[in-house]
């Protein structure tokens, strides 16, 4: 399977009203459940309940081919999951490119370099206004409240992003003089140093009036184990495992305690007494305009993309899993 291509999966998408959500974060700081299991493969939920019956039935499409362009079940080097031929080894060594996050501040001309902290820091800034954005850079003034008032153009963020192809980067909506709560958290231990880590999670929400909209604008993760839930305010957003995904590779000896190659993740978003679960995908699989049903506000939606899940086969070298929730409009 091409690391980077989004297949087209027939995914159904359940709303269960009534529900309270598993994680019920403290208000306005961006949270991670510690990660408690690795080794459940198991295709039923993996947060602990059963897989409910879903209804309708939206196609994704961005960025994605249709059934017709599948890969032939009968090449075993296409790295695909049609057809029920079992995983392929064709694609070994399975290690797809990531997400990376730079993040730096300037203060009064001196910039200091955030991109790695000591594991376990964490940033919730409530009023950051934006002073230039693209769809992979953001620039943010620190401002003197959480409405945005008061901001110092001598106090910025800046965010740099590596998303590769052709998954989302950050959402046009924001633009210059937007205010926004940015939460990030330095958890991914994945560069060597048990006590230096990168960024795992990131949430930027748009604020009006001093209040944070229902849902991030934009979220991602990195990270090395599942279950995972990132939260910020009263959204969370969680990554289980779901079993092993379409591609199967070989240890590269006697020692690997988890078949390496890829996994299946699902998603459960939730806020408030609302949940909306995503069924299992596979790495490179994105799901495209899911109605986040938001009460008071009908026109949110979804996408998101798994950008990576697998096991390597290095005897030790850690899982990774990352992916991305982007909403619009």
């Amino acid at each position: 399977m091409s690391p980077t291509r989004s297949r087209s999966l027939p995914l159904a998408l359940l709303l269960l009203a009534g529900c309270p959500p598993e994680v019920s974060p403290d208000p306005g700081a961006l949270s991670a459940a510690p990660a408690t299991d690795t080794g459940d493969e198991t295709d039923g939920d993996a947060t602990g309940g059963t897989e409910t019956p879903t209804t309708g039935a939206p196609e994704p499409t961005t960025g994605g081919s249709t059934a017709a362009d599948e890969p032939d079940p009968s090449d075993s080097s296409a790295g695909g999951s049609g057809g029920g031929t079992g995983p392929s080894l064709g694609a070994c060594p399975f290690d797809p490119p990531g997400l990376d996050v730079a993040v730096a501040r300037t203060v009064q001309g001196l910039t200091t370099d955030l991109s790695t902290r000591p594991c376990g820091a964490a940033e919730d800034l409530a009023g950051m206004s934006v002073i230039a954005a693209g769809p992979d850079h953001l620039e943010l003034a620190r401002c003197a409240d959480g409405a945005c008032g008061g901001c110092d153009p001598d106090d910025v963020y800046t965010l740099d992003l590596t998303v590769p192809a052709p998954f989302p980067g950050l959402p046009p909506q924001l633009t210059p003089g937007a205010c926004l709560r940015l939460a990030a958290r330095w958890d991914d231990a994945s560069g060597g140093d048990p006590a230096v880590c990168e960024v795992s999670s990131l949430a930027l929400v748009r604020r009006a009036g001093g209040t944070d909209e229902p849902v991030p604008r934009y979220m991602l993760h990195r990270g090395a184990a599942l279950p995972a839930t990132d939260a910020v305010g009263e959204f969370s957003l969680t990554g289980a495992l779901a079993g092993p995904g379409a591609v199967a590779c070989p240890c590269d000896a006697d020692c690997c305690l988890e078949p390496p190659g890829s996994r299946r993740v699902r998603f459960t978003a939730a806020r408030d007494k609302w949940q909306v679960e995503v069924p299992p995908i596979d790495p490179g699989d994105v799901v495209p305009m899911f109605a986040l049903a938001v009460p008071d506000d009908d026109d949110l939606f979804g996408t998101i993309a798994l950008v990576d899940a697998h096991i390597p086969s290095a005897c030790d070298a850690p899982a990774r899993y990352e992916w991305i929730l982007h909403v619009t409009p």
